[in-house]
């Protein structure tokens, strides 16, 4: 176990359940002893009623509760511990000839049972460490499955489940007003309950003077995410759709001028300066506003402050507009996305560039991953940002991935037969939710890596996806996986945070071969202990480990010494066109 800093804060409660009012608690004594590198405060108590009254007034990290003898009837102190603390985890201590009490304890909901005699110190305090552990990598990994990984907001379903509800809410307490103001019982003038939906997206991209770095962009975005939840209140909901794209749902009877109003606070807020790495950044954005009419759909309110926001694009920056039933006519935002993505794709505007990885074992080039770019004829360069979740949304991610598929196995096979690496290159593409629940994206693989002539055998190819990906697409998701995997590709989880680890024991059939830990992992002090566990989790399961956005050379030095394999970052070089990427490979550069 990890010793823990002089003057740390307590890793948690452990409230031990144990023995008759006065007596000395032997587990509290030996979790004492066992769990003083973790830094866990052991609490003893003797009967059930102080252990409900400790846990309603602090929440334990671990319960531990001792039974004796073979009867079950202490079993209803667990039922009521579980229900008190159902996301905690609950450790049943029995005597080792109580096989029914210890098969009855994790029927009822006990996360592990221990047998009391000859029991360990350091065992005991490990398995409940890594209980512990295990219950808060379950939460890390339902967070990230409805909360953005950059900025910590809800995301897509969840905001959307939230302005279902507000909908239905607003209606219910608007049927019976009209009801009483036929009746004169109030004044059908008066207050309304209307909610307003505001979509507010980031004006452009700051300069590259000051933002330098992937680390400055998420800094930036969780800086905004911050303000406007701060501006809000706390029953408003703030969530982040993609990009700079933000959205945010206001109830209690939002009319037009009070939605525009807080849309104004929401400006003034974003536009105070940020600091970026010694400098002042400041940001403009555009607000489309969509206030309720009485409908019941969320999809067509959200879709009425986007086509506000549309308009507003046109404007000078931090306009605001009010969706209006004009602008109806003018134009249908995601269809006109969806059209004009198709035509980019038709007329050649799109553009692959390449990030190298490296073999930190030998310093080497291995290969590289397959970074998206929009050449727009009238906007200039577009990132990923910019366009992927509008084409996700429409369904064009499909024809353009498979675009990218392609393009990427003849560029990396075009290197191959001029530079003859051994062994061979291989390139990382990213793939969508949208894309894991197409099951043609078996056939386009396999089409795509049989005219490239692939050797059987030889992983050129690798597909990266997030763990929220593979939650919205679903069991499709795992079958696609599987088929791929069989097929010869290779397959990472990104966007890798605490909860990695119980993606892959509760997915045991999930046939990943590399994790990729986030840029927030790649340093130092306490980042270096989750990497560590990270490759340590990864070398039991026979996966491998890559790092993205290493900057520096203490970030380097501490992810080869963890055991990281494969890194990739601005230290090594930035994303480059192939041309470029050809001369990086014929120097065949060392770090």
């Amino acid at each position: 176990m990890v010793s823990r800093e002089p003057g740390a804060p307590p890793a948690g409660q452990l409230l031990v359940i144990e023995g008759g009012p006065g007596s000395p608690s032997p587990i509290a004594q030996m979790l004492s002893e066992g769990t003083a590198d973790e830094g866990f405060e052991v609490v003893q108590v003797h009967v059930l009623d102080d252990a409900l009254t400790r846990i309603r007034a602090r929440r334990p990290a671990c319960v531990v509760l001792a039974l004796g003898g073979r009867s079950l009837g202490g079993l209803d102190d667990l039922h009521e511990l579980r229900a008190a603390v159902p996301d905690t985890p609950l450790i049943v201590v029995t005597d080792p000839d109580a096989v029914e009490l210890a098969r009855e304890s994790m029927r009822r909901g006990a996360h592990d049972v221990v047998a009391r005699d000859g029991l360990d110190p350091r065992l005991l305090a490990r398995r409940i460490v890594d209980a512990v552990q295990r219950v808060r990598e379950e939460k890390a990994l339902e967070h990230l499955a409805f909360h953005d990984p950059t900025t910590g907001l809800v995301n897509r379903a969840v905001l959307m489940d939230r302005l279902r509800i507000a909908l239905a809410r607003a209606v219910r307490v608007s049927v019976p007003r009209q009801a009483a103001a036929a009746r004169g019982a109030v004044d059908p003038a008066g207050e309304q309950p209307r909610l307003a939906v505001m979509v507010l997206e980031l004006d452009g991209q700051p300069s590259p003077d000051s933002v330098r770095t992937e680390g400055d962009e998420n800094h930036l975005l969780r800086v905004v995410a911050s303000r406007l939840q701060s501006s809000l209140r706390p029953s408003d909901t703030v969530a982040r759709l993609g990009g700079g794209e933000f959205v945010t749902v206001c109830e209690r009877g939002e009319d037009p001028l009070d939605a525009a109003r807080i849309a104004q606070r929401l400006l003034l807020a974003i536009g105070q300066p940020i600091a970026v790495a010694g400098d002042q950044v400041a940001l403009d954005a555009r607000v489309g506003i969509a206030v309720d009419d009485g409908g019941t759909d969320p999809e067509a309110v959200l879709r009425n402050a986007q086509l506000a926001l549309h308009h507003a694009r046109h404007d000078e920056p931090a306009t605001i507009r009010l969706f209006g039933e004009s602008m109806r006519g003018v134009t249908h935002a995601r269809q006109l996305n969806a059209s004009v993505l198709l035509r980019a794709l038709e007329r050649g505007e799109f553009r692959l560039v390449y990030q190298p990885t490296v073999d930190l074992s030998t310093g080497a080039l291995n290969g590289a991953e397959v970074l998206l770019r929009w050449a727009t004829p009238h906007r200039g360069v577009l990132w990923p940002a910019e366009f992927l979740p509008a084409a996700e949304e429409n369904g064009v991610i499909v024809p353009i991935g498979a675009w990218v598929l392609r393009t990427a196995l003849q560029q990396v096979a075009q290197w191959q037969r001029t530079f003859s690496w051994s062994p061979p290159l291989r390139v990382a593409v990213n793939v969508s939710a949208r894309e894991l629940s197409d099951p043609g994206i078996v056939d386009v693989v396999s089409e795509a890596m049989v005219a490239m002539q692939c050797a059987p055998g030889v992983p050129i190819l690798t597909l990266e996806f997030s763990p929220a990906s593979v939650a919205q697409a679903g069991r499709t998701a795992l079958a696609t996986l599987l088929a791929l995997t069989a097929r010869g590709v290779h397959l990472t989880l990104q966007h890798v945070g605490p909860g990695a680890g119980v993606w892959l024991e509760r997915l045991g059939t999930l046939p990943v071969d590399f994790l990729k830990i986030d840029p927030g992992l790649s340093g130092p002090g306490e980042d270096r202990l989750r990497v560590e566990r990270l490759v340590a989790v990864a070398r039991t399961l026979g996966v491998s480990v890559a790092a993205t956005a290493v900057e520096t050379g203490e970030q380097l030095a501490m992810l080869r010494s963890a055991g990281c394999q494969v890194a990739q970052g601005h230290l090594f070089a930035r994303a480059m066109p192939a041309k470029q990427m050809s001369r990086l490979l014929q120097g065949n550069p060392r770090w």
